[in-house]
């Protein structure tokens, strides 16, 4: 090793024109470069995996070095001595140095953001660092040291296995143990994956302790590639089915921008997008303790639903299976306000609906099936509510008539 990496933070790799080149463009030989500087303790682990997982984060055009310089650069690296190649690495910085720039623009203050998180950095800081810059037409699963897994179909199943196997709709996607999320020390400081599923898609997750996660459309999650021996925690953007295992030395939390749910071991649906006004949580069975960010902490039992707006929260009874009847393809509503239907009808489709000013006062009871293709649902509905809708250059637009 000639070029000393020794203890470099997130925001020196990510200014490293090698080091993003690399990433975003690997050789089975710079893979192993990589894996070696991290294993001999060169690089921080964490530092080196946080800045690989913002590099597939975010969705930055940026010049590539000339493969005649790469190849001369990576000549470098393992050939000359240290005092040559501060010589070498300048004058390339000098060519290279537009290009880098290209990558930094738009992101001054996210490289801000970063310079202030520590090595104890919250599930939350890191939920925030990694979120996508553009939306995704494709469910992507981003793991640590792995390509982006870009997955096609409108319903996928990822598991994680008590192996160390992971799979995606039944392909194998990695075998070695290091996947499993329940044998880390708790010394350890995590690694974070992250799933992120577009809407119009939706996907199940299974960690390897048994819990089983329904993604619903146009939501993300960020979870730890191992949990550690004294709490199992995950950040969820969106709408998420939860059918926790139970497990009462360690207890499982999920985190929102405004929530922390705790549990042991129980089911219950948690709708938290980050851009709505509203979040909430329906219990189905078991307990959980929520704790909002106004330090309010209630408790829910089942049919239990907690709603949580502008610092205000409540709790109602209400029928759990009207809430999470989605995972199994059906959409059930009492009373429900028109646009708050057609809101959630585009995010399932992947579909922009608009609609009338008029209509948010127009309420509706009643199952669709989520099967049906969308203008299907939309013909079923105007039969029922005084609407009328049109498609139009691939938009729906709903108005009163």
């Amino acid at each position: 090793m000639k070029k000393d990496y020794t203890n470099l933070k997130m925001e020196d790799l990510l200014h490293d024109a090698f080091f993003t080149e690399t990433i975003q463009h690997p050789t089975e030989e710079t893979d192993l470069f990589w894996k070696m500087q991290v294993e001999d303790g060169v690089i921080d682990k964490r530092e080196y995996h946080l800045a690989v997982l913002y590099l597939k984060s975010i969705q930055v055009e940026h010049a590539r070095i000339s493969k005649k310089d790469l190849n001369s650069l990576w000549k470098s690296i393992e050939q000359t001595n240290k005092k040559v190649l501060k010589i070498k690495i300048k004058r390339l910085y000098r060519v290279l140095y537009a290009a880098c720039l290209v990558l930094l623009i738009g992101t001054t203050g996210m490289f801000y953001y970063m310079a202030q998180i520590t090595s104890d950095s919250h599930i939350m800081e890191i939920a925030e660092l990694i979120k996508p810059k553009t939306p995704t037409e494709e469910v992507q699963l981003l793991i640590t040291d792995k390509k982006p897994i870009l997955i096609t179909e409108t319903e996928s199943d990822i598991r994680y296995e008590q192996t160390g196997k992971l799979t995606v709709n039944e392909k194998i996607i990695k075998e070695e143990a290091t996947v499993s999320q329940t044998d880390a020390p708790f010394s350890e400081k995590p690694l974070y994956s992250q799933l992120i599923v577009p809407k119009g898609k939706r996907s199940t997750l299974t960690f390897s302790d048994g819990t089983s996660l329904w993604v619903n459309a146009g939501s993300r999650v960020i979870y730890p590639e191992k949990f550690d021996a004294k709490k199992r925690e995950i950040y969820v953007d969106g709408e998420v089915f939860l059918q926790v295992s139970p497990n009462k030395d360690c207890p499982f939390i999920v985190k929102t921008k405004k929530m922390d749910i705790q549990v042991l071991g129980t089911s219950f649906n948690v709708m938290a997008y980050e851009e709505d006004k509203q979040q909430s949580v329906v219990l189905v069975e078991g307990e959980v303790k929520i704790k909002s960010d106004n330090k309010e902490q209630t408790y829910l039992t089942p049919n239990d639903q907690f709603l949580y707006k502008e610092g205000k929260t409540e709790i109602k009874k209400v029928d759990a299976t009207d809430y999470t009847s989605w995972k199994d393809g059906y959409y059930k509503s009492r009373s429900e306000t028109l646009p708050c239907i057609l809101d959630r009808l585009s995010r399932y489709y992947g579909k922009e609906i608009y609609y009338e000013p008029n209509i948010e006062n127009v309420l509706c009871t009643g199952k669709l099936d989520l099967k049906d293709d969308l203008d299907l649902v939309l013909s079923w509905l105007t039969s029922t509510a005084p609407v009328n809708y049109e498609l139009k250059n691939g938009c729906y637009f709903v108005y009163a008539r």
